[in-house]
């Protein structure tokens, strides 16, 4: 992660997978400029304002789960991924859902590298609830490769484990890419 006096802007949000971010950030040097002087104006009282309003709806006594995705869009777009991150963790107390693992793995691996032992966690717990996750077992293996090759057996052990000793069950869960 960042320091705290390190900025983040939004146009580093562009890598962000569409389901997470679904806004098409200019990337370009020329839209950049532009980009910067919209942004300072974005943290204006109805920024606050809505904030507030998505904040309170998920801490009322029946949350409402839905504000729950613009919030993290809204603080994305704002240059706070660390609230981010912090209203992410706070969620996990109203309801602890795969999507909500894989919101937090998305931004630890693209805000603080793929090297992380938060990020690894964070995959193994999506493996935990959804254990025909391929996408999580194929990173967790590059993770665990990069760091250290003898975990990878590790790995697919508690991957088998966790399919109870049958981890092919669809055609699906056969194939998953591993890039280095």
């Amino acid at each position: 992660m960042t320091s705290s006096s390190e900025k983040i802007w939004p146009y580093k949000a562009t890598g962000l997978p569409p389901w997470l971010l679904p806004l098409h950030l200019p990337t370009s040097r020329e839209t950049y400029e532009g980009l910067m002087n919209k942004h300072r104006k974005f943290h204006n009282d109805y920024y606050k304002i809505a904030l507030k309003h998505l904040r309170v709806s998920l801490q009322s006594i029946a949350p409402v789960i839905e504000a729950f995705d613009p919030l993290i869009q809204m603080l994305l777009l704002g240059d706070r991924v660390n609230e981010a991150l912090d209203e992410l963790e706070k969620s996990f107390k109203i309801s602890d859902t795969v999507l909500q693992l894989r919101m937090k793995a998305a931004l630890l691996e693209h805000f603080s590298g793929i090297n992380n032992l938060k990020l690894c966690t964070c995959f193994e717990d999506i493996l935990k609830k959804d254990p025909t996750c391929s996408n999580s077992l194929a990173r967790l293996v590059v993770m665990h490769q990069r760091d250290k090759p003898a975990h990878h057996s590790e790995i697919v052990f508690i991957y088998w484990e966790l399919m109870d000793g049958n981890p092919l069950q669809r055609s699906s869960d056969v194939s998953f890419s591993v890039s280095l």
